[in-house]
């Protein structure tokens, strides 16, 4: 896509990369250590009386590719026994399995996002499942696996790859030539541990090794601190009820503008000083939001695992209300600029548009395990980038919001009088009839955050997109039945020149 540009790549697993890649234009970080052979070999310092050890990796392209290094790591263990579960086994042979192992059984867990009933597992529900069924300890090499009741042990962090590539970056724009900078083979590693599970398997602290770090380690700074803790979340949560209010009020005013019956000269005029003035109130509030942003992160970053476990929730609730405030204001910038920074509408190739938000979706769609089919797509006027906008909203809520079943999705065109009708249809959860208009409605949410993440602003963003094109936006759905989302485009553009 870029000839001769420079590519730093980290996290790559592939023990052959260096010799797939042109080192005049590829350098990078290379996923690959000693981590499995340093984590077992702590592990059995722990637990000396070990014979066995369960490695759970699955037959996903991650899992084969991680097994590899695996099995090249454990060689120098030959007294003990090593017992694969893959995907050829259910999630229920598996829990089975570990609810009877013997005192002389660790588990290594590895990957497993699939079973052999084809059924997909996150990371937080492969992780639990195995570590619930089991009362002996799971160790793993992955940061993310640790919160999930895992002892620890020698990770991998994103964050140190990520620190050793923007350090490569750097060098490069400094004038360092790519072919002079050899790829890093071994990944940056840190041993870490969940100080609870210590605790349960008689671990002692001063057993591990030096300069490990422990996470929900109990410690006394909340009482000394929660003033400060939570003044920064009385102020974060004051700055979003800001952003709330104003723009709860600019949805009202818009709709009091039609029983006003105002000329379209005024109409037009208050909508765009309203954008302007909520554009401007969103930017202005980022700049408040950066500093509590930073100092928040910079607290975590270093007291977190320091403190007892109330300080570090508090701290965590803290970090986690300045992130989604910070995408929230993100979101309201973009449903602000629908109408104001509007490409002009331009005859646009609707299979090429969906093509390429396939392919920006396509992580998603292969985790999902998602079907997408279309029908042939016309070629209509409009902002080629606000309507795959669109197209990603809705295909990306089928995604999120599937049922038990695999998801199927399937969008088509139909031409009616002067208009093309376009329909996104799934087999997800469905929505209440009752609910049809509210979705549209910013910040109306019919779920909890907890159960499915966003901000409640996707479909407001999209029915505003398509009535800038002079089309309508509405939704046909049952409960357990799947959606279709359908919007119009005119044949012919009608909508906003901007």
């Amino acid at each position: 896509m870029f000839p001769g540009t420079p590519v730093v790549f980290c996290g790559v697993n592939n023990p052959e990369a260096p010799d797939l890649v042109d080192p005049s234009v590829f350098t990078g970080i290379q996923e690959w250590a000693n981590e499995t052979e340093d984590t077992l070999s702590q592990a059995f310092k722990f637990h000396p009386e070990t014979k066995k050890v369960i490695i759970l990796s699955d037959t996903t392209p991650t899992g084969i590719q991680s097994f590899k290094n695996i099995e090249r790591q454990i060689k120098k263990f030959s007294d003990i026994e090593f017992i694969r579960f893959d995907s050829s086994m259910s999630m229920y042979e598996i829990e089975d399995n570990l609810s009877k192992l013997d005192e002389d059984t660790i588990i290594l867990y590895e990957t497993f996002f699939r079973d052999s009933t084809g059924r997909y597992f996150s990371i937080p529900q492969g992780v639990s499942a195995v570590t619930s069924s089991s009362n002996r300890p799971v160790y793993t090499m992955r940061l993310q696996y640790l919160p999930y009741n895992v002892v620890g042990g020698k990770m991998m962090p994103g964050v140190l790859q990520g620190e050793a590539a923007a350090e490569i970056a750097l060098c490069i724009l400094d004038g360092e030539k790519v072919e002079n900078i050899p790829i890093v083979e071994i990944s940056p590693t840190q041993y870490m541990f969940n100080y609870e599970q210590l605790k349960r398997f008689g671990i002692k602290l001063s057993d591990l090794p030096e300069d490990s770090i422990v996470i929900n380690k109990p410690y006394s700074f909340y009482e000394e601190n929660k003033g400060l803790i939570w003044g920064i979340i009385a102020f974060s949560i004051f700055q979003t009820l800001i952003i709330i209010c104003l723009f709860v009020n600019m949805s009202r005013r818009k709709r009091a503008e039609g029983d006003l019956k105002r000329t379209v000269t005024d109409l037009e005029r208050s909508n765009t000083e309203l954008e302007q003035f909520a554009h401007i109130a969103s930017h202005d509030l980022q700049e408040p939001l950066r500093t509590v942003s930073s100092y928040m992160e910079l607290m975590k970053r270093r007291y977190e695992g320091k403190l007892d476990s109330d300080a570090d929730d508090f701290i965590g609730f803290a970090v986690d209300g300045a992130n989604r405030m910070q995408t929230l204001i993100t979101d309201l910038l973009a449903f602000s600029r629908v109408g104001t920074r509007g490409e002009p509408l331009t005859p646009t190739d609707c299979e090429t548009l969906l093509s390429q938000t396939l392919s920006d979706l396509k992580v998603s769609i292969e985790d999902s395990g998602a079907v997408i089919t279309h029908d042939a797509l016309p070629t209509v006027m409009a902002d080629g980038s606000q309507l795959a906008q669109v197209f990603q909203n809705l295909i990306s809520n089928a995604i999120k919001f599937k049922g038990k079943e695999q998801p199927r999705i399937h969008i088509a065109a139909e031409r009616k009088d002067s208009e093309w009708v376009f329909s996104v249809a799934d087999n997800g959860i469905g929505i209440e009839q009752e609910f049809f208009d509210r979705i549209f409605v910013i910040f109306k949410r019919l779920h909890g955050r907890d159960e499915y993440s966003g901000t409640g602003i996707g479909l407001a963003v999209c029915k505003k997109i398509v009535e800038r094109h002079g089309g309508r936006m509405w939704v046909e759905s049952e409960i357990g039945q799947g959606s279709t989302f359908y919007f119009t485009i005119p044949s012919k553009a009608t909508g906003e020149q901007l």
